[in-house]
């Protein structure tokens, strides 16, 4: 599905979720990832910008929290529950 990214639990659960917006999943891969610690490393940010960054990230989890609980309700609707 185009505009959508997967994440895998530490259960080992993979859930999708519907982005749309690709800067939602870029921080935390970058920082989440040893491929985004490799690409850190290249990049040679300036503090200032690994602080904006970082920032960012708890408005980014907020955000796809949010997106995710809203597609579960919308799921549950669906099925009458």
């Amino acid at each position: 599905m185009e505009g959508s990214s997967s994440l895998t639990l530490p259960s080992g659960e993979s859930i999708r979720i519907t982005v749309g917006h690709p800067d939602w999943l870029s921080t935390i891969v970058l920082y989440g990832t040893a491929e985004g610690w490799e690409q850190l490393k290249r990049k040679a940010f300036a503090d200032d910008e690994h602080r904006q960054r970082a920032a960012g990230l708890g408005d980014t989890v907020r955000t796809i929290h949010a997106r995710r609980l809203g597609d579960l309700s919308t799921a549950a609707s669906a099925l009458g529950n």
